[in-house]
């Protein structure tokens, strides 16, 4: 299955009071967007060549211009039920983009990246030099596993780059400085090269299938909208996990205090020793 086809299925199950897409080029997956769900896609040069619900708007700018301008009026009140980022395919990029949607994150968020899971190394460049380019997005899991570890994070093998969920976030603002998070992470995790991302993959994250039932870790309990004209697997599945839900956030919880964010991975910690 492809990651725009899982997005479908996300948007048509759970239907989103709120949407944020971070690099949305021709419309491919904001146009997935249904009636009821009030959107913004964000890109310097968007392109659309697909009509759009009538919710969805489309602003002519960086993702660091709207977050510095635009997002507080937009979410401020509301906050974001999913995000989807497909920006500039950089680590940096990326990961400033997550925190800054995490602003407006609440307990139920889901934040989806594109390009996490590179097939091979020449598509892993920074500077693109092929049509297919992930660029290095992948730093982002090992990040997240290392100082994000009450966050859960699920990785999909949807086609062609993977998409992978983030989710487990506390709806509270966090007391940081971004660009200074930014900075420490790109001295941290900047280094590491296309044959780190391999034995971070094959030692450190669990592939799901690309399906609602992949995502469960991370999908809300009950749908953000009545899907009452939707299948009812939704209905059902959110009946098992309604108990699970509140204790799993206390797990989360209590792993964060416990001080596993100051615990480095033991494959990142052997790649970077290896190295010397």
């Amino acid at each position: 299955m492809s990651y725009i086809d899982l997005l479908d299925q996300v948007h048509r199950s759970f239907r989103p009071r709120t949407y944020l897409e971070i690099g949305v080029s021709r419309g491919d997956s904001v146009r997935l967007v249904l009636d009821g769900t009030r959107a913004i896609g964000v890109d310097p040069h968007p392109a659309i060549v697909h009509p759009l619900s009538a919710e969805t708007t489309v602003e002519s700018m960086t993702s660091d211009q709207f977050f510095a301008g635009h997002a507080e009026s937009a979410f401020g009140v509301s906050g974001i039920d999913m995000a989807f980022i497909d920006g500039m395919h950089l680590f940096e990029y990326a990961l400033r983009d997550l925190l800054n949607i995490e602003r407006f994150a609440t307990t139920d968020t889901v934040v989806f990246l594109d390009d996490c899971l590179p097939g091979d190394e020449s598509t892993t460049a920074r500077d693109r030099s092929t049509i297919l380019w992930t660029g290095d997005v992948w730093k982002v899991l090992p990040y997240l596993r290392e100082q994000r570890p009450e966050l859960t994070v699920v990785a999909t093998t949807a086609a062609p780059t993977g998409l992978v969920a983030v989710a487990g976030f506390s709806g509270v603002s966090r007391n940081i400085s971004i660009e200074e998070d930014i900075a420490q992470a790109v001295q941290d995790y900047g280094c590491l090269t296309y044959e780190d991302f391999c034995a971070f993959r094959d030692s450190s994250v669990q592939l799901h299938e690309p399906t609602i039932a992949g995502l469960d870790a991370v999908l809300p309990s009950e749908p953000w909208q009545d899907t009452s004209q939707v299948p009812s697997l939704v209905a059902a599945r959110g009946a098992r996990r309604r108990g699970v839900a509140t204790l799993a956030r206390s797990i989360r919880k209590s792993k964060a205090l416990a001080g596993l964010r100051k615990r480095a991975s033991p494959t990142l910690a052997h790649l970077r020793s290896r190295r010397g």
